[in-house]
């Protein structure tokens, strides 16, 4: 046992228990005192190096156990310790980090409910300088507040607390808000620019700030808040030379301000940057904060990103986003491996984005981004605004057929307009499998045009499929799709998300429904383990004909089954008849959400498990 170094109980989350933890600590004071073995063996425990204990159900009571254990030193050598997803509570998170000391240098509390209490009691710790060694710290979703917020700020800048600083997650935390109760108001803004204006995190190179309000309210502003800290600070001064990862997503940043911000990048405050995510940016000026990202990546500042996030952005127009693009077409960008682009359809309904994604396409084309693993595009697109629709999907078409994109594992190409042009020529090129890499497609687009052309080839590694249909247009499309999920080129799929649409009346509905199910009795699909079906709730006809797939028996492998807003008040009989261990003998999870299953339908399902065998459900949800 001298050779332990990793120790993951996240792994098999719910065993390792609160009536478990005094049993795993007993062993490791054995280990530490030579009780576990031969005399003169090497302590057992002098290696272990890694505690992973997400998701286990601990609470304050274990934390006491485990400091205890921490602080008598029994496990002197450990490195990363991590409790996220746990219930730990203010307290239970106090009583653990009395024992924390170096060398300890991850430390993962990630939506264990610290709250002031316990971040306050970290800080402290922080503060006394008693684990300097300290590289990443969690405290993702804890509800912290501004009240405690300013504890953890003084201690993050208290000279020599934290001198090896590298990652710092904050995420959905109310940093600016001091009061629960109220979002909008009683605004405090001193812990956050203490943070920003520090000089004492210069080792960090991932900071997360992501859903937290923070540069939602103007500066300088007669009668506003005193806010006076700027986005531009992250990248003021070169306090954070070493940051690679920055996330403000959903931050409610404005145009004008990310804007000063891609000037402070542009500037050479944050020269390694790879990952940036700024989705959820906000109106509240002319668009100049995406042209000044447009402007920073052709200035080259950009050089060396990975990621780049810019989704729901509310000023994100088509001559920004093809200035992004053509920046990327120039070589800007040679390492981009993940694009995320999509405005925030409320206010970009009208702009036209087909000449940016063809410049992206001709990017990709002439092998301008070779390293593309994923490339997400929600562009929405008003076809009375952009009648010449069709250039850019064509443009991809041709970039994927050209064999350019090796690499390229992600395409999701959804939302976009009725009726648009290219989505044939699309469906033709993955169909010939000139896309092998590509292991999950996402076409919320046109399936008429589409669905036809890609299901008779072969994408052999295609592994999930999100299918939205709801037009009359689609129903041919989704026959010849149900005809090729009979087929051996459906095999490699797992995971199936199946989309309907409630506003064309009960018939169609049924048409479209009883087209799909006849799927689920392919043989080809008994590999599938996921499948999710949204939507059916007009036609009692098409709920039977959904239950009557499921019960074919072909489906062997199916782990997880989710349904959202089908209606089995009517037809609980049947989905108990599909319930069943011999026909689904590997289902572990069920959710029913808004499915109408009263108590007479749970009497139902009751009733058939009760004179059949029922699936080994490890979990199930109803709600709605």
């Amino acid at each position: 046992m001298h050779s332990l170094r990793f120790l993951l109980m996240d792994r098999c989350p719910g065993v390792f228990t609160a009536s478990s933890l005094p049993v795993l600590t007993n062993f490791f004071h054995r280990l530490k005192t030579g009780g576990g073995g031969r005399e003169g063996r090497e302590d057992g425990t002098a290696s272990l190096k890694t505690l992973s204990a997400s998701k286990n159900g601990f609470r304050s009571p274990s934390m006491e156990t485990l400091s205890s254990t921490l602080a008598a030193r029994w496990l002197p050598a450990l490195l990363s310790l991590d409790l996220s997803d746990n219930p730990l509570g203010p307290f239970g998170v106090r009583a653990l980090v009395r024992g924390l000391s170096a060398p300890l240098q991850c430390l993962g509390l990630a939506r264990t409910g610290a709250k002031e209490k316990g971040v306050e009691a970290l800080a402290e710790v922080l503060k006394e300088k008693r684990v300097t060694s300290l590289q990443t710290l969690d405290l993702n979703e804890n509800e912290i507040f501004a009240g405690c917020f300013k504890h953890l700020a003084a201690a993050l800048c208290t000279a020599g607390a934290v001198p090896f600083l590298k990652v710092l997650l904050l995420k959905n935390n109310s940093l600016t808000h001091t009061k629960e109760a109220d979002e909008e108001n009683d605004r405090d803004y001193g812990p956050l620019s203490m943070v920003l204006s520090t000089d004492q995190l210069g080792e960090l190179e991932q900071l997360d700030l992501s859903e937290n309000k923070l540069f939602d309210e103007p500066i300088g502003v007669e009668g506003a808040s005193d806010r006076r800290v700027s986005a531009p600070a992250i990248a003021a001064a070169g306090r954070l030379l070493k940051l690679r990862i920055l996330n403000l997503a959903n931050t409610k940043i404005k145009s004008g301000e990310l804007a000063a911000l891609m000037n402070a990048v542009d500037g050479g405050g944050v020269p390694f940057l790879e990952d940036l995510c700024l989705s959820g940016s906000q109106r509240g000026g002319g668009g100049e904060g995406m042209q000044a990202l447009a402007n920073t990546v052709h200035s080259g500042r950009l050089s060396g990103v990975t990621v780049l996030s810019l989704c729901s952005c509310s000023e994100f127009s088509g001559n920004a986003a093809r200035s992004l693009f053509e920046a990327v077409a120039d070589g800007k960008t040679p390492l981009l491996s993940r694009v995320e682009i999509g405005p925030n359809n409320r206010f970009c309904q009208q702009e036209n984005y087909d000449a940016a994604v063809q410049t992206l396409g001709r990017a990709l084309r002439e092998g301008r981004v070779p390293r593309m693993e994923a490339l997400i595009l929600n562009f929405q697109i008003d076809e009375s605004a952009s009648p010449q629709f069709g250039g850019g999907i064509l443009e991809l078409a041709e970039a994927l057929g050209g064999g350019n994109t090796p690499l390229l594992e992600d395409l999701d190409l959804c939302d976009w307009c009725q009726g648009g042009k290219g989505g044939a020529e699309l469906g033709e090129v993955l169909s010939t499998g000139k896309a092998p890499s590509l292991r999950r497609v996402r076409l919320g687009w046109p399936a008429n045009q589409m669905l036809v052309a890609l299901c008779e080839g072969q994408v052999p590694s295609l592994s999930e499929m999100n299918l939205c249909v709801d037009t009359k247009e689609d129903l041919r499309s989704f026959q010849t799709l149900v005809t090729n999920l009979n087929s051996p080129h459906a095999a490699s799929l797992r995971q199936m998300w199946v989309h309907f649409s409630d506003v064309y009346g009960d018939t169609f509905e049924s048409a479209l429904v009883a087209t799909f199910s006849v799927c689920l009795a392919s043989e080809h699909l008994s590999r599938l383990q996921v499948l999710e079906v949204r939507l059916i709730e007009e036609s009692n006809v098409a709920v039977f004909s959904l239950c009557t797939g499921l019960s074919s028996g072909k489906l062997s492998s199916l782990r997880e089954l989710t349904f959202v807003r089908v209606s089995f008040e009517s037809e609980a009989a049947a989905l108990s008849s599909a319930l069943d261990g011999d026909k689904l003998p590997s289902l572990r999870v069920l959710r029913l959400i808004e499915c109408a299953l009263n108590d007479a339908g749970l009497g139902e399902l009751r009733d058939g498990w009760m004179n059949r065998r029922p699936p080994p459900l490890a979990a199930s949800t109803s709600s709605g």
